[in-house]
């Protein structure tokens, strides 16, 4: 890291990039490239930033992928039609490349000189401030699922989230109304077999366009849930602040899962809500708008006011 100090923006990712995917003999998943940098940053003491874009995705996370575009562009990773969707996977440049300064910056110049007009994978390249624009055009599917979570009303977030609990196995209720203490919805969740043990949840949803959600609201969140519930889930539109994340983890108190925007569209592609997977290649998805139509605009559903229950899906009849 020491060498490439001086880099800015995205292209300070350049190296670690091509390091991590050495480490994983040459190709490994998108999300185990930003794992594998955040921990390197970590163990350095190098403070991840918070910093969250105007479309919801962390910087951090973006800059990984405009850096992933750059090595793209100069041949050091595979395009995204050789690798498939999020699979990266060094070409035999990316082996045998140093990863000085020079270098980097040079791989650097290979985009910035291609412009949009070259490949798929090509972007003008980003500056290094807050309002840097989300890299689209490598991954569509969640980028479009992205801007729906953000635009969408927030009752109609909140009837998605309670259709995520619902999946999960909860009978989901929508509380359907204001000054319910922050609880947007409750339900029981099955634990073990034979649905004999039950424990009540609660959730809370926030559509936020930006900015990381302080502590704060993780404690107002769990004041809201005591005596009420033995667990709580916190969806978000946005990113959560570190201090956010230990106070929802906090030793003898109510414990907090907090489900970000990054963590909520992995989780709706994984089980397939709202994502439909290419018969023939599974990795290819495209977004289910017509899913969204029905849990984001409803129409003859309980009008505001009154809980809507949201059930478990039915197990196949024999």
């Amino acid at each position: 890291m020491s060498q490439v100090s001086e880099l800015k923006g995205a292209t300070r990712y350049i190296p670690l990039v091509v390091e991590a995917l050495r480490a994983m003999e040459g190709a490994g998943k998108a999300s185990a490239v930003r794992s594998w940098i955040a921990e390197r940053l970590t163990t350095e003491g190098i403070e991840i930033p918070n910093t969250v874009l105007g479309s919801g995705e962390s910087k951090f996370t973006n800059d990984i992928r405009w850096a992933r575009m750059y090595l793209v562009n100069a041949g050091l990773l595979e395009t995204r039609q050789a690798s498939k969707y999020g699979f990266w996977k060094l070409t035999p440049m990316g082996w045998e490349a140093p990863l000085d300064a020079d270098t980097v910056q040079q791989i650097y110049e290979a985009s910035a000189k291609k412009g949009k007009a070259a490949a798929t994978d090509d972007q003008d390249a980003p500056v290094d401030s807050t309002e840097q624009t989300a890299l689209v055009g490598i991954d569509s599917w969640d980028s479009d699922l992205q801007k729906i979570l953000i635009k969408r009303p927030d009752k109609g977030f909140e009837r998605l989230c309670a259709y995520i609990m619902a999946q999960s196995g909860v009978e989901a209720t929508v509380t359907g109304k204001s000054g319910d203490g922050g609880v947007d919805g409750e339900g029981l969740l099955p634990i073990g077999g034979f649905d004999l043990v039950k424990i009540r949840v609660a959730w809370q949803c926030k559509r936020y366009a930006d900015g990381s959600i302080p502590p704060k609201e993780i404690r107002d969140f769990r004041g809201a849930i005591h005596g009420r519930a033995e667990y709580g889930i916190f969806f978000a539109t946005t990113v959560f602040s570190q201090s956010a994340m230990a106070e929802a983890q906090r030793s003898g108190a109510i414990q907090i899962q907090l489900v970000d925007l990054k963590g909520l569209i992995a989780m709706m592609g994984k089980e397939g809500i709202g994502v439909i997977a290419d018969a023939n290649d599974p990795t290819l998805r495209t977004v289910d708008h017509e899913l969204f139509d029905e849990y984001l605009n409803p129409k003859g559903h309980a009008p505001s006011g009154q809980g809507e229950i949201f059930k478990p899906p039915q197990a196949p009849q024999p």
